[in-house]
């Protein structure tokens, strides 16, 4: 039986190049590898080609289907292609769009290009609110005009003067750095903020200038100029695309490189001229110059993790166009071979070297934007209304955090056959599994209860009334009964009303003696006798304040403290502690409980005292008695935040320590013989064996009550 013959394949036409398009040769890259670059001029920008699509391109016009391309380059022997290469080839022009034809689907793909670029209104603005650019101007002639004046600015002659001036600014205020830092505070009035946007506003128009005018003294134009908005927060920019047509590296380093350098010459004038000027305008504005400049060019122009100056300068000097976009694909190609190993081949030929390079700037920038995404989510949420915020903070992390992990997780499920059989699939599922487990089993029943031990019974003792020392009784440490003194106050207020009461009372003791020989005083008696029971009286009371400047011990007991700061001749207001008696014999435990671990505690619940001192060994407690209402302050000083305790506190204008978030009062019996309880307060956290939570819902607890507490229900 015959067998029928297969079909030749028919030929594949080669589609059109689109007539305005310029091949130009580009930089070669830091291996020494050449490169060309494809010139859009309607879109103005650069497409870049390996030596295997230059050869491709040199032949394409001669050529009208891929079989007589492939057969011209085989002949060539410059470069080795198979049919695969040049379908991807072609695939990659019409992605580009850099072809006159329609590909193989003819409008049906041109089609879907318009349909995926076309959005909504509401898509357009969740993908446009955080960056978006409005042009502005078109400055070339005024920088081919102006750029004699730039030039003199750029020479060599002008480095070395702004460095001179620089480093003597530097030296000059190192010598008044407490006065330099101290304009800072001049920022915060009306005039200072008004200095503080024009000194930001000239210095980032400087540093534009300096992109745009290294640009064209190479021989770039420059198309654009503008307002880049990133979260709404304006910011200029200027199109220098023009130098990519520059071959060599270092002309593109001078132009990424320009706007810091203007910056910092800007900041080495200012510096210079600071100590010189008089307190005022002129000498905030010099700060502001310096300051702005510095703090801008190291902290967010050379930050390699955005598209800013610093990219780019690291981009060319490793010589990896693209660096962003190209180190995400080895990124994730090292991913999935780390935990699955599919054997498939990096992306691109990188050395071994490279390659790495590629993958820890990769996962470094994922870690980064992570955190940068999550708070700028969290700026767009405090900085619109509450509901507003909400779902702009939604759209913040679906969008730019969620969406490409599931991205990437979708393109997993795409290779799912591949993965099954991957030989490290089996140990990645075994982990991923063990995380789950981990993550939904309740395995924890730790709850940590800040809290102190201490005396049950034990007192603090306050004067009554502000008075000065004048004698001190006692000494920390010594036994004391009921009653004893421990500090005898003064005052001389009280002393002068007993004087001024006596002297009144002698008088009317006079008087009232006398009566039998003076009418009038006779006459007075009644008046006389009344006026000398109130000073008796008076005088009793002004005796028993006095009585009452003398303090006593409260209980019987140990001085366990004693202010350091008193000593005879002192005043002391009536709010300042003098002394802590404690009866040692009985000894308790106080703590505060969070709302999310409320109802894993209950009267019961044992736990163990980890004091804060590691010689202290731990004290086993028993949670007695939990308050059924949130502590509105905290009573327990030594735990709160402001005291370097573990309660996140908010002190009010009147001294009040407010929690941060709801906390209950815990009671607790201590289970342990005398020797191991504290003289006095001992702090640090109860760890108790409470009702077992998972990780996964001790989350989901905490988020849902985060976003109750936020949305005002």
């Amino acid at each position: 039986m015959m067998q029928a013959a297969t079909a030749p394949k028919p030929p594949t036409p080669l589609p059109e190049l689109r007539p305005e398009l310029r091949l130009l040769e580009g930089a070669a890259t830091v291996a020494g590898e050449p490169t060309w670059l494809i010139h859009d001029p309607l879109l103005n920008r650069f497409v870049q080609i390996d030596r295997a699509g230059h050869e491709t391109l040199a032949h394409w016009r001669h050529c009208h289907t891929a079989e007589d391309l492939l057969g011209r380059v085989h002949a060539a022997g410059r470069v080795a292609l198979d049919e695969q290469a040049v379908e991807r080839f072609i695939g990659f022009l019409h992605q580009s769009e850099l072809t006159a034809g329609a590909p193989r689907d003819g409008w049906r793909y041109f089609a879907h290009l318009d349909a995926r670029g076309r959005h909504s209104p509401i898509t357009w603005l969740i993908h446009n609110y955080l960056f978006f650019r409005l042009p502005l101007c078109r400055p070339q002639a005024f920088l081919e005009r102006t750029l004699p004046w730039a030039e003199a600015l750029q020479s060599r002659t002008s480095a070395i003067v702004l460095a001179i001036l620089g480093l003597l600014g530097l030296y000059l205020v190192a010598r008044q750095w407490d006065a330099y830092a101290g304009t800072f505070q001049y920022v915060f009035t009306f005039e200072g903020a008004a200095l503080m946007a024009l000194g930001l506003a000239f210095v980032k128009a400087a540093h534009e200038l300096g992109h745009a005018y290294t640009a064209v003294r190479y021989g770039c134009r420059v198309h654009t100029m503008g307002l880049a908005f990133i979260v709404m927060a304006p910011l200029l920019y200027t199109d220098v695309t023009d130098s990519w047509r520059l071959r060599d590296r270092r002309q593109r380093l001078a132009i990424d490189s320009a706007g810091i350098v203007t910056e910092l010459g800007i900041a080495a004038v200012a510096l210079f001229l600071w100590p010189f000027m008089p307190d005022g305008p002129a000498r905030s504005l010099a700060f502001v110059f310096s300051a702005v400049s510095i703090a801008s060019s190291l902290a967010i122009n050379l930050n390699p993790f955005m598209r800013f100056d610093g990219y780019y300068l690291l981009s060319e000097m490793v010589g990896v166009e693209n660096l962003q976009s190209r180190a995400f694909a080895v990124g994730r190609w090292k991913l999935r071979e780390w935990l699955f190993a599919l054997g498939a081949a990096c992306p691109e030929d990188f050395s071994r070297r490279r390659m790495l390079f590629l993958v820890a700037y990769a996962w470094a920038i994922w870690i980064y934007r992570l955190f940068l995404f999550v708070g700028i989510a969290l700026v767009v949420y405090h900085y619109f209304f509450k509901a507003l915020g909400l779902i702009l903070f939604a759209v913040e992390i679906v969008f730019f955090v969620a969406r490409p992990i599931w991205n990437e997780l979708r393109m997993w499920y795409e290779m799912r056959s591949q993965i099954r059989q991957a030989p490290r699939t089996p140990l990645a599922a075994a982990v991923f599994g063990g995380l789950v487990i981990a993550a939904v089993v309740p395995w924890s029943s730790r709850v940590e209860i800040p809290a102190v031990v201490e005396s049950a019974d034990l007192r603090r003792v306050f004067p009554l009334r502000p008075a000065r020392v004048a004698r001190i009784h006692v000494a920390q440490g010594a036994r004391v009964i009921a009653g004893a003194p421990l500090v005898t106050l003064s005052s001389t207020d009280i002393e002068q009303e007993i004087a001024l009461a006596s002297t009144r009372l002698r008088m009317a003791t006079l008087q009232h003696a006398r009566r039998g020989a003076d009418r009038a005083d006779l006459d007075e008696t009644v008046v006389l006798e009344s006026t000398i029971a109130a000073l008796n009286s008076q005088i009793a009371g002004l005796e028993k304040e006095r009585e009452e400047l003398v303090i006593r011990a409260p209980i019987a007991g140990e001085v366990v403290e004693l202010s350091p700061t008193l000593h005879e001749g002192r005043w002391i207001g009536a709010k300042e502690l003098v002394a802590v008696v404690a009866e040692a014999r009985h000894t308790a435990a106080r703590g505060y409980v969070e709302e999310s671990a409320l109802w894993r505690v209950a009267p019961g619940t044992q736990g163990r005292f980890i004091p804060e001192s590691p010689q202290r060994a731990a004290i086993p407690v028993t949670i007695e008695q939990i308050a059924s209402a949130g502590a509105g302050e905290i009573e327990i000083a030594d735990l709160a935040s402001v005291h370097s305790g573990r309660i996140a506190v908010n002190a009010n204008s009147r001294r009040q320590l407010i929690p941060a978030s709801a906390q209950y009062m815990v009671r607790m019996s201590v289970d342990a013989p005398s020797g191991a309880l504290p003289e006095f307060v001992l702090r640090g956290v109860v760890v108790a064996d409470g009702v077992r939570e998972s990780f996964a819902t001790r989350l989901y607890h905490q988020v849902v009550k985060v976003l109750i507490r936020e949305s005002g229900a």
